[in-house]
């Protein structure tokens, strides 16, 4: 959602029409003629809700945002928190430690123990994220990209090969 209201931002010429989580999901279903009346309990959800936001919306949605959602919305339905899993397996003679990288500050921010060799594991992230492996002596370093889909898992294997 964070995406598609950057890009509507940026194709209205900074004058974007009120973008919201919810828009997005009116546009998903607005994309597949599925009818819906939404709660607006305020002007901004109004605005939010508009015939202008939901274009705006459609205008720049793909068909991976749209994949995206297909797999985020069911969990949305259930009010379930939306994730991709992702696992670390350590195939290094070294211990190793994942930081992930904070997009907006580039900060490498420490989100696991030591996993040592031979060990996995996991943890729950967002499509597009980004980590890196590194030994304790930081000689070791492997940038990993997270593609998996909400709802999917994807593995990350640290091996030598890549020293």
């Amino acid at each position: 959602a964070r995406e598609l209201t950057a890009s509507a931002y940026t194709q209205t010429r900074g004058q974007p029409p009120a973008i919201s989580e919810g828009t997005v999901v009116l546009a998903y279903f607005a994309s597949k003629h599925i009818g819906v009346i939404p709660r607006a309990s305020s002007k901004s959800h109004q605005e939010e809700n508009s015939v202008k936001s939901v274009k705006a919306v459609l205008d720049i949605m793909t068909d991976d945002h749209i994949r995206q959602l297909e797999s985020a919305i069911p969990s949305l339905m259930k009010g379930e928190d939306i994730h991709a899993s992702v696992s670390f397996m350590n195939s290094l003679d070294t211990p190793i430690q994942i930081h992930w990288i904070n997009p907006q500050s580039h900060e490498e921010i420490l989100v696991s123990e030591l996993i040592q060799p031979g060990a996995v594991q996991m943890h729950d992230s967002h499509p597009g994220h980004q980590f890196v492996a590194y030994d304790p002596d930081r000689t070791f370093r492997k940038e990993l990209h997270v593609n998996a889909q909400y709802g999917t898992t994807q593995h990350f294997e640290i091996t030598s090969s890549e020293l």
